[in-house]
Order: C-alpha cells, then sequence, then structure tokens
C-alpha cells in the first residue's frame, strides 16, 4: 500500500476572546460552528502545490476541542535543508516557482497563509520527476477568523514579518499578505543558502537586526538580508553558495521593514518565472500528448507487472474516504497515542471564587489538554484489517485476471469501494462524450459514494456554466419580500446536521434561495415553506460553490417539483396528488378502497412528501440516498417513491381506522431507503408511463429510459372534478398501440357487441354489457388475466364514456388491479390501422 496517501491531524482550541451578544432571539454560534462554516472553502482550494484539507470535528470530550485533518507527508523543507543536500540549481528553481505559485493562488482567493515555515512546507517525490513542494497549514487567520475563534496556542516560526512580532498576542489577527511576503523572503533565502537559519540565529540576535532597521530613519545601504548574511559569515557558518543577483533582488523587496514597500506575491511568482525561464527550457508541465490505443494498453501491462496496488488513482478525497470506514476516527486515535488528555472535571474549577464569581487563579481552562502539532493518522494497519486476506493490485483495479475465489473477492471492501470510485470517475468522463444514457444503467448498480456526489448530481443535471453563470450577476443582498420568512425558516432547517448550524452556510442558502426566487419572479414562483429543506442537500454537496447549488437546486425544482411554488398552486397540487390516487387504484385497489372509505385522501399526508420531495420526511443521509436515485429517472419517479412509502405500511393501515391512519403515516422510524429504492424500481416497470401523465407536469423529458418513455402523448389534462370522478388511472392511445404490437396489454372493449365486431383492437375481448357491471367471473375466464401484471385497459366508445368509468371503478372496488382507461374513445384513436381488426 505504497501509493495510499497519508493523513495528519492537528488540535485547535476553540475559545471566544470577544463576548458577542444575539440580536435576533437566538443563540451565538459557538467559535467551533463558525470555524466549521468557513471549513468548506479551504476544502475548495485546489493547487498542485497545497496540501489538501479534508475534515474538520469538534471532539466529543471536550466541545472546545476541534481536529483538523489535511494531507501529509513526512519530510518537509527543513529535514532537506539539513541535510545539507540541496545544491541543484534547476530543483531550487523548481521550489521557488512552487512555492510563490502556491502563495499566488491562495492570495488571489483572499487566504493569507499565515502560518508560513521551513516545516509547514512538505517535500513530495513524484515518480519519474523531481522533488516538489506541497505547502501545509495555511489559512488558520481565515479558520479562526484571524485569531478571534481560537485561544493563543499556536507556536509560529522565528522569523516572523515584524508587525507580527509587536502583535504576539494577536498573531493571527496580525497576519496579512504583506506578512506572507515577508515569510516567504526567508523561505526563498534560506533555500538560497542552502541552511535553515533557525539553527543559527537566534531569536536575540534577529530582533536586533530588525530594532536596527525599524528605529533609524536614515536610508541604509545594506539589508536584513545582508545583515543575516554577514551574522552567519562571522560565525563562520555560512554555506557555500552560488550568488544569484536577480534572487537576492526578489528577497529584498520581500524583506523590507515597511509594509507598504513590500512586492506582492504575484509580481514575486512573476519575476521568478521571468528569470527561471531564461535559464532553462520553458516546457509546458501540462502539455498533452494523444496516445495509441497500443501505448494505453502497454502502460495497463507496465502497471500490473510492477503489482503497484492501484490507490494512486484515488484523489486525496476519495482515499480519505475509505480510510474513514475502516472504523477508526482521528479523535479516537489522538486519544490513545496520548496526543489529547481527558482530565476530570473538578480539575478544571479555580481554587477560589469570590466576589461576582471572580476567580483568584487562572487554573486548567479546559477539561481536555493537547499537544501542539501535525500528527500522522496510521492508515496501513487499519486498511490491512479490511482486504480478508487478499491484497489489493494493480491487477484487481484494472479487471485483469479476476481470482477465482469470487466470495473472496467481493468481500473485499477496501477494493469494491476504491473500485467503484476509479468507475463512477470514468463514467463521469465517459459521460461528456457518450451522454448520460450511457452511465445510468452502471450508476444504478455501483450507487453514489459522498466524495463524488456534488459531481454525479451536476452531471445527472446537466448542470454547466451557462446554468450558473447568471447567479454571480445577481444581487443576493438586497431586501426582499421573503427575507422575514428566510429569518425564520433557515435557522431551523436540518439543525441536526452540524453544518446547518453555522452562520456561514445558512448565509449560503439564504443566498440561494433568493437568488433562485430572483430569477424566477419572472415565472410567479413564490417562496414557500420547505423551499429552504430542498435546496440544503444541493448546498452541503456544493458548500464552496454556491452557485452550483443554485443551479442544481433550480434544475431540480423545475424537473421533479415543477409549478409547485407558484403563488396559487392549488390546481398543480391537487392534480398530482388525484393521480397519486389513481396509481394506488392501479398497483394496490384493496388498499384504494380502504382509503376511500374512510375518508383518508392524499391532502392529508402527501402534500410535504411532494412539495419537499421528501426532504421534510427524511432526515439527510437517507434523502442524498433517495434522490441519487430519483435524478437517474424521469419526473415522474417521486410518484413511485410515494406508492413505495405507502406499501409499507399497507398492513398497518388496512387495519386501523381514520384517527389511527393519521398517526400510522407519519410515523416511519425504521424506514429502510434501500427497499424504498427497490420498490420504486419496481413499480416504475409496473406502471405504464403514460399513466403517469399530469397536464403541469415539467417539459423536461428524459431520454435514457427506453423506447416506451419516448412515445408521443396525446393525453390533454382534466379537470379537477374530473379527474376526481374516475378511480383508475388513464392510459394514451399511441402507448396502447405500442403495447398491443407487443401483446403487452390486455383490451377489454366496452362498446355494443355489433360495434365491438364491426372493428376492434386486435387480441381484445368484448366486454359483456352487464349494465356496466363488474363481472369477476367473466374475468376469471380469460387466459391469465387475472394472475398477469399487465396493464388491464378499457376500451369505450364515443357515448359511453359515462359509463366505461362506471365500469372500471367497480372493477377495482371489487380488488381488481392494473386497471386502467383509455385516454380517448375507440373512434378518436389515430394511426390505428396497423392494429385494428376488420371484417
Amino acid at each position: 500500500m505504497g501509493s495510499f496517501p497519508n493523513f495528519g491531524a492537528f488540535i485547535l482550541r476553540a475559545q471566544e476572546k470577544d463576548g458577542r451578544t444575539c440580536i435576533n432571539g437566538l443563540p451565538v454560534a459557538s467559535p467551533a460552528k463558525q470555524m466549521l462554516g468557513r471549513f468548506p472553502y479551504l476544502q475548495s482550494l485546489q493547487h498542485d502545490n497545497l496540501s489538501v484539507y479534508l475534515h474538520f470535528s469538534e471532539t466529543v470530550i471536550a466541545r472546545d476541542l476541534v481536529i483538523v485533518v489535511m494531507e501529509h507527508y513526512t519530510m518537509n523543507l527543513e529535514d532537506i535543508l539539513k541535510t545539507g543536500n540541496l545544491k541543484d540549481e534547476s530543483l531550487n528553481n523548481n521550489f521557488y516557482s512552487e512555492i510563490s505559485s502556491a502563495l499566488d493562488y491562495l492570495h488571489t482567493r483572499n487566504i493569507v497563509h499565515g502560518f508560513l515555515h521551513l516545516n509547514s512546507i512538505y517535500i513530495t517525490d513524484r515518480k519519474n520527476q523531481k522533488l516538489s513542494v506541497k505547502l501545509s497549514g495555511y489559512g488558520l487567520p481565515f479558520l479562526t477568523n484571524y485569531g478571534k475563534d481560537t485561544a493563543s496556542s499556536i507556536k509560529f516560526g522565528a522569523f516572523l514579518a515584524p508587525e507580527r512580532i509587536l502583535n504576539d498576542e494577536d498573531s493571527l489577527f496580525a497576519a496579512t499578505y504583506q506578512s506572507d511576503v515577508w515569510e516567504l523572503g526567508f523561505i526563498i533565502l534560506q533555500i538560497y543558502l542552502g541552511i535553515s537559519l533557525e539553527a543559527e540565529v537566534t531569536e536575540t540576535e534577529y530582533l536586533e537586526i530588525l530594532n536596527k532597521y525599524y528605529t533609524d530613519d536614515q536610508e541604509k545601504l545594506s539589508t536584513v538580508m545582508e545583515d543575516l548574511i554577514q551574522l552567519l559569515a562571522d560565525k563562520k557558518r555560512l554555506p557555500y553558495h552560488k550568488k544569484c543577483e536577480w534572487l537576492e533582488a526578489i528577497i529584498r523587496k520581500c524583506l523590507q521593514m515597511c509594509c507598504s514597500k513590500r512586492c506582492s506575491i504575484t509580481e514575486v511568482a512573476a519575476e521568478i518565472e521571468i528569470n527561471i525561464n531564461g535559464v532553462k527550457n520553458n516546457n509546458n508541465k501540462y502539455e498533452y500528448k494523444v496516445k495509441t490505443v497500443e501505448e494505453m494498453r502497454a502502460a495497463v501491462r507496465k502497471e500490473v507487472a510492477d503489482n503497484n496496488d492501484g490507490f494512486e488513482k484515488l484523489s486525496v478525497e476519495n482515499s480519505f474516504y475509505l480510510w474513514k470506514t475502516c472504523g477508526s476516527t482521528p479523535e479516537i486515535i489522538l486519544l490513545k497515542k496520548g496526543i489529547i488528555q481527558n482530565h476530570a472535571p473538578i480539575s478544571s474549577y479555580p481554587t477560589v471564587r469570590f466576589d461576582d464569581f471572580l476567580r483568584l487563579d487562572s487554573g486548567v481552562d479546559s477539561q481536555s489538554t493537547f499537544e501542539y502539532g501535525v500528527f500522522d493518522l496510521p492508515s496501513k494497519k487499519t486498511l490491512t484489517r479490511k482486504e480478508t486476506g487478499q491484497r489489493v493490485s494493480a491487477r484487481m483495479f484494472h479487471k485483469i485476471g479476476i481470482l477465482e475465489d469470487k466470495d473472496l473477492l467481493n468481500g473485499n471492501i477496501l477494493y469494491e469501494t476504491a473500485s467503484n470510485m476509479l468507475t463512477v470517475d470514468h463514467l463521469l468522463n465517459a459521460s461528456a462524450v457518450f451522454g448520460i444514457s450511457s452511465i445510468i444503467s452502471r450508476l444504478t448498480n455501483i450507487g453514489v459514494i459522498p466524495t463524488q456526489r456534488a459531481d454525479v448530481w451536476c452531471t445527472l443535471l446537466d448542470i454547466n456554466e451557462t446554468k450558473w453563470r447568471d447567479y454571480l450577476n445577481l444581487d443576493v443582498l438586497a431586501s426582499h419580500s421573503s427575507d422575514r420568512q428566510l429569518e425564520v425558516d433557515i435557522p431551523r432547517c436540518h439543525q441536526y446536521d452540524s453544518y446547518m448550524t453555522t452562520p456561514a452556510i445558512q448565509e449560503s442558502l439564504r443566498k440561494v434561495l433568493k437568488g433562485w426566487q430572483i430569477v424566477t419572479e419572472s415565472q410567479h414562483f413564490v417562496y414557500w415553506q420547505g423551499c429552504d429543506s430542498l435546496a440544503t442537500p444541493f448546498l452541503l454537496a456544493n458548500m464552496s460553490k454556491p452557485h452550483v447549488a443554485f443551479a442544481c437546486f433550480k434544475e431540480f425544482t423545475y424537473r421533479y417539483c415543477h409549478k409547485f411554488y407558484l403563488k396559487d398552486n392549488s390546481e398543480v397540487i391537487k392534480e398530482y396528488l388525484g393521480i397519486f390516487y389513481h396509481l394506488v387504484a392501479y398497483t394496490d385497489p384493496v388498499l384504494y378502497k380502504h382509503l376511500k372509505i374512510n375518508g383518508f385522501d392524499a391532502e392529508l399526508f402527501a402534500i410535504p412528501w411532494f412539495l419537499t420531495c421528501f426532504a421534510h420526511e427524511l432526515p439527510l443521509s437517507k434523502l442524498v440516498l433517495l434522490w441519487d436515485e430519483t435524478m437517474m429517472h424521469g419526473n415522474a419517479f417521486p410518484l413511485m417513491i410515494a406508492l413505495a412509502m405507502l406499501n409499507r405500511l399497507r398492513d398497518k393501515l388496512l387495519a386501523v381506522n381514520f384517527n389511527e391512519m393519521i398517526i400510522i403515516i407519519h410515523d416511519q422510524p425504521d424506514l429502510s431507503i434501500d427497499e424504498i429504492i427497490k420498490n420504486s424500481r419496481g413499480y416504475e416497470k409496473l406502471i405504464p408511463p403514460s399513466c403517469t401523465f399530469r397536464a403541469h407536469a415539467s417539459p423536461w423529458k428524459e431520454n435514457y429510459a427506453g423506447d416506451i418513455y419516448c412515445l408521443p402523448n396525446s393525453m390533454a389534462g382534466l379537470s379537477l372534478q374530473q379527474l376526481s370522478s374516475i378511480h383508475c388511472p388513464r392510459m394514451s392511445s399511441e402507448e396502447l398501440i405500442w403495447r398491443i404490437e407487443r401483446k403487452m396489454v390486455y383490451v377489454l372493449d366496452t362498446r355494443q357487441e355489433s360495434e365491438f365486431q364491426s372493428e376492434r383492437f386486435s387480441d381484445s375481448f368484448n366486454h359483456p354489457n352487464n349494465n356496466h357491471e363488474a363481472d369477476i367471473d367473466w374475468l376469471r375466464f380469460l387466459p391469465g388475466i387475472v394472475c398477469s401484471e399487465l396493464p388491464k385497459c378499457f376500451v369505450y366508445g364515443k357515448n359511453d364514456k359515462e359509463a366505461a368509468e362506471r365500469l372500471t371503478e367497480a372493477y377495482v372496488m371489487k380488488g381488481v388491479p392494473y386497471i386502467c382507461l383509455l385516454h380517448d374513445h375507440f373512434e378518436a384513436v389515430r394511426n390505428r390501422d396497423s392494429v385494428v381488426v376488420k371484417p
């Protein structure tokens, strides 16, 4: 497992330094929650020379301690300087370029490093390449609100910028872009000299040099850099180094006592790049070379021959997800190592309190103490425990030479999860070329892993720049008519989720919802209670990209909640509920009859289901799994989910009356999402697509579900009165013809026998005219119709519609399933010649 990355954790003590008062009556978020809300932005920073932030959590044993996990390496820049191996000029130039490039990236994204030191610059060994650097510990000023949300327990390097030394108690507060420039100057100077200055220059000597330039107003011929070099020479500790004029000029610009006189990181990075490119070939490291099929096969064969474990193909985020699935947590590991030490609560009490609870001594500030530093989180032993004796190899990742013992292979959780991650990555890339239809079936079998959920949702919802660009130009800070309601709803939205309790995420949710309202106002959409719950999963999947969350939310509501948020949505909702009960009658007429007899209408329980697509009914952990499946299907899939949720309560509902039904329908503590998804898929296969037709449905149609879903549809919407007068779904004539051609329907013709004999659908049956009453005995004589799950479609003449509706109602009330009605009379069916029999 040599390629599996290492992870490191460090601890901060969340502590509020300034008291805050609450102006809206709600509790003020704790410092730990404040930092949790800022952390996703640091997670979103992606650069080749930055260690990735992976995890932020509050500890269970002490609420004021937080743990931050990030990508970690064993060797840092100080280690390599101490070995004296940093003498290669091209390698040094590479370090200058990478460090300045990473800092420039941070500054352009409004992040101050604040912790730039030899120990915070890791050295990585890339295969077939020179050493490279990774900056670690960046963004602490941003994370801690420049030290306001954390105790002053962070140790910084010896060569801080002068302004930070003057603010030693609030060093994080004094961290600025200019202080990063100063500290970068010292990093470059130490690489240039090939020595770690911290071991050679004492703090007193450093302060004396600074004081020399701080107190004397006269223009100095020498500089801080030259005084340091002279000090090393006097101590006879100055190593040999090749003099470089352009590099010394950059260092001088960085080590200016006055902040305003220092150059910017962007200028440093540009100047380094210009000078480096002047002494070596300007090879584009991102140059793309098209490979032939044979070259790709050769590369795969080489990997298999090397027998690497394949983990190098996983992103760091996916690797950390694998690490978490192996059972341990950063807190438990740090506790076992003694890095976090828990004390008895009484030990944190002061010796004496007097007057107004003033303390006589400081005592121990917290119930827990911890060591400062970045600590390795072990991975090999934990991961090996899950391998069930089978080594994960490149052969397994490439699906080559699968082992004969399939049970052993399938039982390897580590392999299965990692392989699925890689497969999903390949599918997402393939969808850009071959379309979404090429990946749906595979995604359905694999499932969606949390670290990849944001990308999968964007792919399934077809989100691109054109769908979120407008959000960047919206004034989401302006006052709006919904502001008051948002103030009430957002602080209550999914408060069991840690991120939703943070002010930063709540503010992002407010902006997403206001942006959606501004964009949809022209369509007469308004904010309804429940919109906040519907938007939350998209924001949590894209916490650092609210514009993408906005686009996902807008597209999702367009597809699956179309017109639900009109100012007057009563007609839309009632049509949806009417169609839902028709589907209940189609799949389970016994339950439908029981609900109808007891007056248990869908309005009593199903409105929150559909209005929020189950976001009000399910916790986020279950909801996202349901939505993973929903986005792979058409806009009628929420109806299938509702049928599945109703079906699991079937036996309980049939055994009680109206009053108990209300209690049962809202109490689903043991809901199995896997079971719901499985049954929803079954209902989708069972129910004819045209039976889910709604006049107010989204015009969006999936084009990858099969021929039957792509059929034209000549059906028209019914009034609410007409909808309530029938007790089964309607089938379109186009689908009926499609099914007749494939013998996938039973056609029951209710016209007079003379009309039936003159012209009829092939393989249809003429229902006996017994005053349009259900004739169960006659139905049993039809071959296989009782046991078959094929639809039983009733056809009627132009003057027999009401009679046919009464007949279908009679069969439904007799408990006959899969009853439906042709949407128009026989004579109106177009393009029927191929399936019509004439004497």
